[in-house]
């Protein structure tokens, strides 16, 4: 499955012990929060910095190779406190895991077996690279 290059998710964990005798909640939330973009040397397509083209027409699908470079920042908050952040910059290239499929240029659609299907290929990772770091929170 091919990670979109933006998304934005809340995780929220809402907890309550007892400790000597007294109720105590704590509430805790993991942000994760990722942009980028998508990079490809198929001819005709292209990234518009919101969705793929090809040649010049929206198309709902990715090329049969492409580049998704990524920056994602994650921080824990607890009690409305950030207690931890790091960031990961990525840059994975994914190809088509399976090479039944082809991409129609005139119908603008993927076929399997030259045979038009209502789906989407799956995609395999040929290459990852991610960089981390953790930020001091003072």
């Amino acid at each position: 499955m091919v990670t979109p290059v933006s998304y934005s998710i809340i995780e929220t964990i809402d907890s309550t012990h007892i400790s000597g005798g007294k109720e105590i909640n704590t509430v805790m939330e993991v942000h994760e929060e990722s942009s980028g973009s998508y990079q490809t040397s198929e001819e005709g397509w292209s990234w518009t910095g919101k969705r793929w083209t090809f040649e010049g027409d929206t198309v709902h699908a990715y090329p049969s190779s492409f580049i998704r470079k990524a920056k994602v920042e994650k921080k824990t908050v607890k009690n409305e406190e950030v207690i931890a952040a790091a960031i990961d910059e990525s840059e994975e290239q994914y190809q088509v895991e399976d090479q039944n499929w082809s991409w129609d240029t005139r119908k603008k659609i993927w076929r399997y077996n030259n045979e038009d299907v209502d789906k989407l290929p799956e995609y395999k990772v040929v290459r990852s690279k991610v960089t981390s770091r953790s930020l001091n929170i003072n």
